[in-house]
């Protein structure tokens, strides 16, 4: 089973100064990524007004602490908590800032900024404040932690993360949702290198621990979903989503994000069970909550490919690169239903798949995909064979289930 996509835009700016200027750690950024202020919200508004009444965390970040910070006021940081936990992350994001303007070192904050950037889906900006944390609190285990979770959110390699999840282990967890969060990032990790074994194993153990956490449901489904265990991984995802809309029904907090990945998790799964209708639907119900969910996409392309609609499956990959033209997935996808039309531009596109999943954050299966597609599209070519078929081999190296096949 090919993986998700792992997207990452290669271009890269220098960081901003984070908090008006107070901050001048140089961080790279991705340059569609605008700073995260009050003149500068449509980004942000976009995304969060149309969901925070509906996201929780699943974290903590009062059940760690390196020590208060006597120089805030006790209603001021926990104003900011309060916002954060009621799902108004503009809100708590305004009130941290506050607080970290008066006082720029201030750990308690920085936690709590990293926690609601990151429940916003702003992993770079979230990279930013992780970055601040560790350095103030080097072996802390929340914020090595947070540090970890940031780089996975952001698209970092998965090996830069690695480092600080083994420092966050060594500094032992002292609460059960650290431990859960903890396990959740490791597998999330795991996932990214293919290395499925252990990815199954930490995740179980997240599920283990806190059966009805949302967020450690949808990880062991992911994982359930790429070792082809599609019909666990749906039964994985009905617990998920019936955890979520319980929180819904009882008005905390739950996560419209989180519903939407769980539909876009559940249609990956009824595509590969060939079950295109509900793998649409799927998709529908996961774009209609929050368009950015790129399995969705993806997912309602390749049924429609196979259930002839060919030409509304190229439309929606067309548009979804457009969103984001670092997908490889999607350029992996484009590219096949391109060939299996005999498409003369299935070369072309299968030459930027190429070059976008040979990106360091990018699956290897989805590389080893590229490369012996891109090896059949040549293939028909005169002069070709050879580079056809030494791009078959390649591919066939990255990706072990095409090598079975």
């Amino acid at each position: 089973a090919q993986s998700p996509a792992q997207p990452l835009d290669g271009s890269a700016k220098e960081g901003r100064w984070l908090a008006e200027g107070r901050a001048r750690d140089s961080l790279e950024r991705d340059s569609s990524e605008r700073p995260f202020r009050e003149r500068d919200r449509l980004d942000f508004d976009r995304h969060v007004n149309s969901s925070s009444s509906a996201r929780q965390r699943s974290r903590d970040p009062s059940a760690q602490r390196g020590g208060r910070d006597s120089s805030l006021g006790p209603a001021s940081l926990t104003q900011a908590r309060e916002l954060h936990a009621a799902g108004r992350l503009q809100d708590a994001y305004a009130a941290y800032r506050k607080l970290l303007e008066a006082d720029g070192s201030s750990a308690e904050v920085l936690r709590g900024l990293c926690a609601c950037l990151l429940d916003a889906g702003q992993g770079k900006l979230a990279l930013e404040v992780a970055r601040r944390l560790q350095a103030l609190r080097p072996t802390e285990c929340e914020a090595n932690l947070f540090l970890a979770e940031a780089l996975l959110a952001a698209g970092q390699p998965a090996d830069l993360a690695e480092s600080h999840l083994q420092a966050a282990a060594a500094a032992q967890p002292s609460s059960s949702a650290a431990r859960v969060r903890l396990l959740c990032a490791s597998a999330k990790a795991a996932l990214a290198t293919e290395d499925f074994k252990k990815a199954m194993l930490n995740a179980s153990e997240a599920v283990r621990l806190a059966s009805s956490d949302a967020k450690a449901l949808l990880v062991l489904a992911d994982v359930r979903i790429r070792v082809a265990d599609y019909d666990s991984a749906l039964r994985t995802l009905a617990a998920a989503t019936e955890a979520l809309r319980s929180a819904e029904l009882s008005r905390t907090p739950a996560s419209r994000p989180l519903l939407a990945m769980a539909h876009g998790l559940a249609a990956r799964a009824q595509e590969r069970l060939r079950k295109y209708p509900e793998a649409i639907e799927e998709a529908r119900r996961a774009i209609e909550m929050d368009p950015s969910v790129g399995i969705a996409h993806l997912a309602r392309a390749s049924a429609m490919q196979q259930s002839g609609r060919s030409a509304e499956a190229e439309a929606d990959l067309q548009e979804l690169l457009r969103r984001n033209p670092a997908d490889a997935e999607a350029w992996v996808l484009l590219g096949y239903l391109q060939l299996s039309s005999g498409d003369q531009r299935a070369v072309a596109t299968l030459q930027e798949a190429v070059s976008r999943s040979s990106l360091p954050t990018s699956s290897p299966s989805i590389a080893g995909a590229a490369f012996v597609y891109l090896g059949l599209a040549l293939d028909g070519d005169r002069g070709e064979g050879p580079q056809a078929a030494s791009l078959v081999l390649k591919g066939l190296a990255k990706h072990r289930n095409l090598e079975c096949v």
